[in-house]
């Protein structure tokens, strides 16, 4: 039980609802999961898919716009991880690890449920033995970070 505090009449009193989690600052900053499953296949007589997982996590936030913006500016980094299996059976399966050292994002706020997202990634790989990848930048077609652009509905 708390005590009782009086409060001068004319006085602000602010009280602050939150929903359930955990925040360093609501809305500002943020820990993050990210879990992509993807298959890669070329369609052509006898090739098999590939399978790819993907955990990453973060550490992010806004910065520089309030919770309340149109357009939201976002920063994130952190480490991760590609899990690759093969259809063939034999074949090993392939871990990669990467840091992702700086992601960016732009949002465009629709409204209160969607959202209209545009994210460049900055990933290195550490090439590890045992992975795919070599050690460096992930670009895609040897020039360019990769992009994503999506739409994002808010719950």
């Amino acid at each position: 039980m708390l005590p009782f505090i009086p409060f001068k009449i004319g006085s602000e009193l602010i009280l602050e609802k939150r929903k359930e989690g955990y925040y360093l600052k609501a809305d500002y900053w943020f820990l993050s999961g990210e879990f992509y499953y993807y298959i890669q296949h070329s369609f052509v007589e006898n090739s098999r898919p590939v399978s790819h997982y993907d955990l990453k996590f973060l550490f992010g936030g806004y910065p520089f716009t309030p919770v309340g913006s149109r357009f939201r500016i976002g920063l994130s980094s952190g480490i991760a991880g590609i899990m690759t299996s093969y259809s063939v059976p034999g074949m090993p399966v392939n871990r990669d690890i990467y840091l992702n050292v700086l992601n960016i994002w732009l949002e465009w706020n629709l409204g209160s449920k969607w959202t209209l997202l545009l994210r460049q990634e900055g990933k290195y790989s550490l090439g590890l033995e045992g992975g795919l990848l070599g050690r460096g930048w992930l670009m895609v077609g040897d020039h360019f970070p990769p992009l994503t652009l999506g739409l994002v509905r808010k719950w």
